[in-house]
């Protein structure tokens, strides 16, 4: 039997395995780079300077990371993107620099653990949180939220709210701008009143950014309104977010999580609606002067819309 003749043999073999058991066939037919090679050494590069271009990204909802392999979630990540293929310069890769430090098979901090629980048992209760933005890789600027642990509701019983990421815009050209629009009126009804006030930060996560390319970040104080950053002003902080086996889950083993948690990524919400302007560069500028490559506005509205 002729090279040409097997490989068609077993593509039909693949696809009457994927129709007997329920499988995707996209998933069968795609190959598995992950696993042989890792993710790219290099960040991706986005077609910033597209002249009129407007893309609405639809949102992919929270999802179950635990025991999965770093390579199944790159994969699906890698589709995710695959969905907008205008939007980047080249072929799409994870970053090694983002995604390297995964580990294969452990549990990540759920949403139930991180709104109800806390660190301990139940911390991977729930949904994965960093889903939110490993699955939505063009959400370059999320918001989680900074220490809500332990509102009085048993594990099992908790209603998770997470601010709701409502709608995600690209527009590209001579100045490109990302809109987001955050609502965090559900989020703050679901908690109690005596972990309201903490409730009101947030850390920036920007490891999206990261990954295509950017460098460096500014939270900009003339189109922020509402907010107060821990570190304020106009400097220019290096973009250092990264996924890797943290122990802040208290789980045996830890868990995988988002790192570093330092102050230039934390934020207050004062009052809403609110405003946060985030500009980035693909360098590091010795201050933020010089005008920004890209710039994300995040907009949180004042009520819910009907």
């Amino acid at each position: 039997m002729s090279v040409r003749a097997r490989r068609i043999l077993w593509l039909a073999l693949g696809g009457l395995v994927a129709l007997k058991v329920g499988l995707d066939l996209h998933d069968v037919f795609t190959p598995f780079t992950f696993e042989r090679q890792g993710p790219g050494a290099e960040p991706n590069r986005l077609r910033l300077g597209a002249r009129g271009m407007l893309v609405d990204v639809p949102l992919h909802p929270p999802a179950e990371l635990d025991g999965k392999t770093r390579a199944q979630i790159l994969a699906a990540r890698e589709r995710e993107v695959a969905r907008f293929p205008q939007l980047l310069e080249g072929p799409y890769r994870p970053y090694a620099g983002v995604f390297e430090a995964i580990e294969d098979r452990l549990p990540w901090w759920g949403l139930v653990g991180l709104y109800h629980a806390g660190p301990g048992d139940h911390a991977a209760d729930g949904l994965s949180d960093q889903s939110r933005y490993v699955l939505n890789p063009f959400l370059l600027a999320g918001l989680r939220e900074g220490r809500v642990f332990g509102c009085g509701v048993p594990a099992t019983d908790a209603k998770v709210q997470p601010p709701e990421v409502r709608r995600l815009q690209w527009t590209l050209g001579p100045s490109p701008v990302v809109f987001e629009e955050i609502a965090l009126g559900p989020y703050f009804d679901a908690l109690d009143l005596d972990v309201r006030e903490a409730a009101r930060d947030f850390d920036l996560i920007l490891y999206n950014a990261r990954d295509f390319g950017f460098r460096s970040f500014a939270i900009d104080g003339a189109g922020t309104r509402n907010v107060t950053p821990k570190r304020p002003g106009q400097r220019p902080w290096r973009l250092t977010h990264l996924l890797h086996r943290g122990r802040s889950c208290g789980l045996p083993g830890g868990c995988n999580n988002v790192s570093p948690g330092s102050d230039e990524y934390k934020i207050r919400v004062d009052a809403l609606p609110a405003i946060i302007r985030v500009n980035l560069w693909r360098v590091l500028p010795r201050e933020a002067g010089p005008r920004p490559d890209l710039v994300v506005v995040i907009e949180l509205p004042e009520t819910q819309r009907p």
